[in-house]
């Protein structure tokens, strides 16, 4: 899914993006698929590249230490320098930091100049949030920042201030994420774990343990890139992949029959959501997803709840008719978060932002 020239939708002032690709995303995911939809994204030019990788090489190692963001590099800073540059050449717009954790931590000092406006988007809960943003100072100097799940919005107002923090959910490409055209063959209850951050190994464990002995016809397969994963000694009925093309993450996703997730917290989970969209029932752990996934579509039970979660699993097991229902309602509840719905709710925001730089007479 991507939007033609045609039916990108329109915003009251110019909207650029600062955006970051996560490497281990599938083409088809991550929060960078907005630009798509909405607004502009800033591009890193040939000269600022080549500048970065030589007369700003170690300044920007310096600046991206002193920075307070674990994940703050070099590379954001020469594109946030990049977008002070470009906000330096532009008059009244709005500049969206997609990743806020990321990429953000320098461009607050342009906040005003030529009239413009910046905003963040954060992705992180608030129990997490201290280790990925060790300095929140610099948030107070946003116009506004944008939360994707409602559990972030009381922590955010305490740096950005009240008023100044919106929700817009994260979004998925339901156009790709797709149930199987055919119904599954024959064969082992396949469940699937996916991804790491934030992730309940041990919890993992405990309720794979149980699961594997109780249904002797399961299987689980472990998606994730992190060698530590490969290296736990799960048992024989458990598989983990830890690379693969995005049409293969597709038909895991479609030939499984529950996505067993424990977490520790959560806002957005782009897996999850991925798994719906496939029409794919979910059993995970309450927090922020709880703003995508409902009764209806997946099992939530309480952090470090493992009885709960492997009740949950087997009951689900048991019931071929639930886990269909389950399915398709995941599907339905899934469209609600296909990108032109969530590129409607950003221009929303936009549009607010707009009018208080109107009411501002910035």
């Amino acid at each position: 899914m991507s939007a033609s020239p045609q039916s990108r939708l329109a915003t009251i002032l110019p909207v650029y993006h600062v955006s970051y690709r996560y490497p281990h995303h599938a083409r088809r995911s991550g929060h960078d698929r907005l630009s798509e939809f909405i607004g502009e994204p800033l591009v890193l030019s040939p000269v600022m590249r080549v500048v970065g990788n030589t007369l700003l090489r170690l300044p920007a190692i310096a600046a991206a230490r002193r920075s307070g963001n674990t994940a703050y590099s070099r590379n954001d800073f020469i594109m946030e320098l990049q977008a002070g540059l470009h906000m330096l050449r532009h008059r009244r717009s709005i500049y969206h930091v997609l990743y806020g954790e990321k990429s953000y931590r320098y461009l607050g000092h342009m906040v005003g100049r030529n009239g413009n406006a910046l905003i963040a988007t954060f992705h992180q809960p608030p129990e997490v949030f201290p280790e990925h943003v060790a300095n929140p100072a610099p948030l107070r100097r946003l116009t506004a920042a944008v939360a994707v799940a409602g559990n972030q919005v009381e922590m955010l107002e305490q740096y950005v201030g009240k008023g100044r923090v919106f929700v817009a959910p994260h979004g998925v490409d339901t156009d790709f994420f797709v149930p199987a055209a055919t119904p599954k063959a024959d064969g082992p209850m396949r469940l699937l774990c996916v991804g790491h951050h934030l992730r309940d190994f041990d919890m993992l464990a405990t309720v794979m343990g149980e699961v594997l002995k109780n249904r002797r016809d399961a299987e689980f397969t472990l998606i994730c890139f992190k060698r530590f994963v490969g290296e736990m000694h799960w048992g024989e009925r458990v598989r983990w992949i830890r690379r693969l093309t995005d049409a293969e993450y597709v038909r895991h996703l479609q030939e499984a029959d529950l996505l067993v997730l424990p977490l520790r917290t959560s806002t957005a989970v782009t897996v999850v959501l991925e798994s719906m969209a496939c029409g794919l029932p979910v059993v995970t752990t309450r927090g922020g997803i709880a703003d995508y996934l409902d009764e209806n579509s997946g099992v939530m039970v309480n952090v470090d709840d493992a009885p709960a979660m492997i009740s949950a699993v087997l009951d689900l097991l048991s019931d071929d008719a639930g886990r269909a229902r389950m399915g398709e309602a995941a599907r339905r509840r899934a469209l609600r978060f296909s990108w032109p719905g969530v590129a409607r709710e950003m221009q929303a925001v936009y549009e607010r932002v707009a009018e208080g730089l109107n009411g501002s007479g910035a």
